[in-house]
């Protein structure tokens, strides 16, 4: 093998040898491709859908009414049942997976790619790119007279729904990092591992798209969010792999959809969010390129960005390539020279 050829396999996205894949040998057992898809459901919509049942029954919903809660027009109390919706059931998602991890796998959790070295700053780093995006994508639809601000009440719109969106904070970080752990964390390094890196990649891809089809469908199909759903897929796939881990994914992730949410407001994969919001935006222009109800994400300029943003990431993994091919070079030259 050439120098050449072992400098690219070991920077390479695909590297079989990527920190990603070595974190997930080390359990005792890796899964098949069919009892991971098996898992992934019922990790991800058994529980959502255990939780729905037991808290709409008696005296739970008495006690917390969390529908109530969310359809509240005090902006404070909306943002409260928003909250405990999600940390109710995406933190339940979470510790299903960390079960799932402990118990089956027989490894320690952070083994998800949740290594502390530089932990906040990838997060930080991986929050700020998210924002900077779905930003840029509101811009241009602006711009081009796509989208339009609307008023409202001062406590629902503007600063005065400040507080509800701090409120809310903390669900968007616990909803992010829940999809992102069981996709890009779990599903994508253990089939990667136990097969091939790309494989990896188009399971965890497929499935996270798939997890969001009945908003989707709840929204009239679009074949546009269907193609944007796979086209972040991988984009946070190659973030996972460029980066080693998931601490940059899950920054990225709970701060695009805070900012398409709760701070440049929109619909978030066809929802409607609670809680308030800075800016309230609607769409007027054509759905191929606004997302029409599901919201920008299945537009043509968020899939444009996020397809600029994965033809980024692999030309930096080509130049991390390129520059240890030269380092390993220099070395070879210099050892060979004494």
């Amino acid at each position: 093998m050439s120098l050449t050829t072992r400098s690219l396999q070991r920077s390479s996205l695909l590297d079989v040898n990527n920190r990603i894949f070595m974190l997930a040998r080390q359990g005792k057992w890796l899964p098949t491709w069919y009892i991971a898809i098996i898992g992934s459901f019922v990790i991800t919509i058994g529980s959502g859908l255990a939780l729905q049942f037991i808290f709409s029954q008696q005296p739970l919903a008495t006690l917390v009414p969390i529908n109530s809660l969310i359809k509240s027009k005090d902006v404070y109390l909306s943002a409260l049942g928003q909250l405990l919706n999600f940390v109710i059931t995406y933190s339940t998602r979470i510790l299903l997976l960390m079960v799932w991890i402990k118990v089956l796998e027989k490894r320690p959790f952070w083994t998800v790619g949740l290594e502390r070295q530089a932990a906040l700053i990838k997060y930080l780093r991986g929050a700020l790119l998210g924002i900077f995006m779905y930003g840029l994508a509101v811009s241009i639809l602006a711009l081009t007279g796509c989208v339009i601000i609307v008023g409202g009440s001062i406590d629902q719109i503007g600063w005065g729904a400040l507080l509800g969106i701090i409120i809310i904070l903390p669900g968007w970080l616990i909803q992010g990092a829940s999809e992102d752990l069981v996709t890009r964390g779990w599903l994508l390094p253990t089939m990667g591992a136990r097969y091939r890196p790309w494989i990896g990649v188009i399971i965890s891809a497929l499935m996270f798209t798939l997890f969001h089809l009945p908003a989707l469908l709840a929204s009239g199909f679009n074949i546009l969010a269907l193609i944007s759903g796979l086209t972040v897929s991988l984009f946070l796939a190659a973030y996972v792999l460029y980066e080693g881990g998931v601490w940059g994914v899950i920054g990225w992730h709970a701060a695009w959809n805070l900012a398409e949410g709760n701070l440049l407001a929109s619909q978030v994969s066809g929802h409607d969010i609670a809680g308030g919001s800075l800016v309230k935006l609607v769409s007027v222009g054509p759905t191929w390129l606004t997302g029409g109800t599901f919201g920008p994400e299945a537009g043509a300029v968020v899939i444009a960005i996020v397809a600029l943003g994965l033809l980024i990431i692999i030309a930096l993994a080509h130049r991390r390539a390129a520059i240890s091919n030269e380092n390993e070079a220099a070395q070879l030259l210099a050892s060979s020279s004494n």
